[in-house]
């Protein structure tokens, strides 16, 4: 991890799966770094929210790796535009950070699961936020449209090196059949957190755990 690269560099590093679905766990894990240590997000000048917790996403829209789930990809009826690199994607479960590629026809992005807000000095709320819709209320909630609101992402390390990435797979995210179809939990397999479904095995979760005594970043 490289602390002083900006998110636009970090981000460009990400060179896709090129088909082969297995190319994509060392880059995951590297930019899962430079994201969970390596900076935050400034809102205004005083607000800072530092991501503990992402899941990534990739869909190749022409290619053979699929990921049914995602939000931002092109139906057969239609055509989506791709998103410009590190552009927020609001949708019903939180908010992606987006790394597309038009050139090599696939999507890519992180959402953002877990986060610390800190106000100033004092940490709001305290402790770990681990529901990814308030993401919405600690970007949104309080920036003055009169003065304009501002985000920007920080390049700056966070986190000291013994801090603990943990990689799992995605939470209540479901397996898809070869021809798109959930595949139902029938007591056998790995059911997804509402045991509706068996869940998708790939490892795209990455957690940052730090002193449980102290939940404010270092």
């Amino acid at each position: 991890m490289n602390p002083i690269l900006s998110l636009t560099d970090a981000l460009a590093r990400f060179r896709g799966a090129g088909g082969k679905e297995e190319n994509l766990a060392e880059q995951f894990g590297l930019l899962a770094d430079y994201l969970l240590r390596g900076g935050y997000i400034a809102v205004g000048d005083t607000r800072r929210i530092y991501l503990r917790d992402v899941e990534f996403y990739y869909h190749e829209e022409e290619g053979p790796v699929k990921d049914p789930v995602m939000y931002p990809r092109n139906p057969p009826a239609a055509e989506l535009p791709y998103l410009p690199l590190g552009s927020l994607y609001p949708h019903v479960s939180g908010i992606d950070i987006a790394f597309e590629n038009p050139d090599r026809c696939y999507r890519a992005s992180a959402l953002v699961r877990g986060y610390n807000l800190l106000d100033g000095d004092a940490p709001l709320p305290a402790g770990y936020e681990t529901r990814s819709t308030y993401l919405y209320e600690a970007l949104l909630c309080g920036p003055s449209l009169a003065d304009g609101i501002r985000l920007a992402w920080v390049p700056a390390p966070v986190l000291d090196d013994d801090d603990e990435i943990v990689c799992s797979v995605r939470r209540n995210v479901p397996l898809f059949s070869p021809d798109g179809d959930k595949l139902p939990y029938l007591d056998e397999g790995v059911p997804t957190e509402n045991r509706r479904h068996l869940q998708d095995p790939r490892p795209w979760r990455f957690i940052r755990r730090i002193n449980q005594q102290d939940t404010t970043p270092r």
